[in-house]
């Protein structure tokens, strides 16, 4: 007759043995009322727009619901917010044209196909065009997004850094970069493995842009953005409330002008080897490992927590490590150690 009890006294201390969600533990952030400011009009979010549409074409409004009561699950940061998805803009093809020699007759309307906008942010957008003097890869001119900004660490305030260290992208004692004003968990239906670790954002609300790194996830909708109260706070000038509907942002270059690293994850050795890239330019599409000084490479695989992990030993205690970024730029690292929490610097960056 006590099993409801026992069952539900379980579930409310399950949260806390889970880690690597946004935040990092021991904060549990309460699910916020989704407000907007009472001088500001409530904007909502609006879905993806496809890699052909201008950056900057306007975008179809879409109705929101209240917040979902707080949950938390395994590898999940609670205190997330859900909206609903906006109607898909219909598109209405041109009348096709009449023959001159054909029989006259009236033809048939077109049928209207409504398009299928994605319901999440794709990792990159249209490749722009390289400037005519600079022979390198271009960085991806990304789509911008509209969505919900929260604040996380409302019940156990954290200061900036404590708020992600040992979070979901596995950065610790890692410190943000010159230039960089706060950070923000990405919604798990863009998550990718950790895709999207240490890239950049530029988020905007109510005139104030802010630069801000991807230092963990949250759930909600691929365009929620779920902010550190440091992040928060600067970005809505002090605003109290927990979260607000409206706010653009969009994936750039991190403004970084010192060469990235590659960091090994505790345990790793040439046993295990589990590497994680900081402080790049650019988000990493590929990293490679090579045993015989870059006369062949072994690719690896990221998991979930942005560790890219090598399935072999390696026959020595250091390697060469080569990245590559999103728009196809490569970075090789030579002469890796291969041991627990090294960090090794390139000699350049993306």
């Amino acid at each position: 007759m006590h099993f409801h009890k026992i069952t539900g006294l379980a579930l409310a201390l399950a949260p806390l043995s889970m880690a690597g969600a946004c935040p990092a533990k021991p904060y549990q952030p309460k699910q916020p009322e989704v407000s907007s400011p009472p001088d500001v009009p409530e904007v909502t979010p609006v879905p993806y727009q496809t890699p052909t549409q201008p950056a900057d074409a306007p975008v179809a409004p879409e109705t929101t619901t209240k917040a979902k009561k707080h949950t938390k699950t395994k590898s999940k940061h609670h205190g997330h917010h859900k909206t609903s998805t906006g109607s898909p803009a219909e598109q209405t093809p041109s009348a096709p044209e009449e023959t001159p020699s054909a029989p006259e007759e009236t033809p048939s309307a077109p049928k209207e196909t409504p398009a299928e906008p994605k319901a999440e942010p794709t990792p990159t957008g249209p490749a722009s065009p390289p400037a005519a003097r600079n022979t390198e890869p271009a960085a991806p001119a990304g789509p911008k997004f509209v969505g919900l900004g929260t604040r996380y660490g409302l019940d156990y305030p954290c200061t900036e850094a404590d708020c992600w260290q040992k979070g979901s992208c596995s950065f610790t004692d890692y410190k943000l970069p010159a230039g960089i004003d706060g950070t923000t968990c990405v919604s798990e239906e863009i998550w990718d493995n950790g895709a999207h670790c240490g890239g950049c954002i530029s988020v905007t609300y109510k005139g104030k842009t802010l630069t801000i790194m991807v230092t963990n996830r949250t759930d909600g909708k691929s365009t929620h953005l779920d902010m550190t109260p440091d992040t928060w706070s600067k970005l809505t000038n002090g605003y109290s409330g927990g979260g607000v509907n409206g706010i653009e942002w969009e994936f750039i270059e991190c403004p970084i002008d010192t060469p990235l690293s590659i960091k090994l994850h505790g345990g790793a050795s040439k046993y295990w080897f589990a590497a994680s890239v900081e402080g790049a330019k650019s988000r990493t599409s590929k990293l490679e490992v090579s045993s015989d000084e870059g006369k062949t490479w072994m690719t690896t695989h990221r998991e979930v927590f942005n560790m890219y992990i090598l399935g072999k030993v390696l026959p020595s205690d250091s390697a060469w490590v080569r990245v590559t970024s999103i728009d196809g730029k490569v970075v090789v690292v030579k002469d890796v150690e291969l041991s627990s929490g090294k960090v090794t610097a390139a000699a350049v960056n993306y």
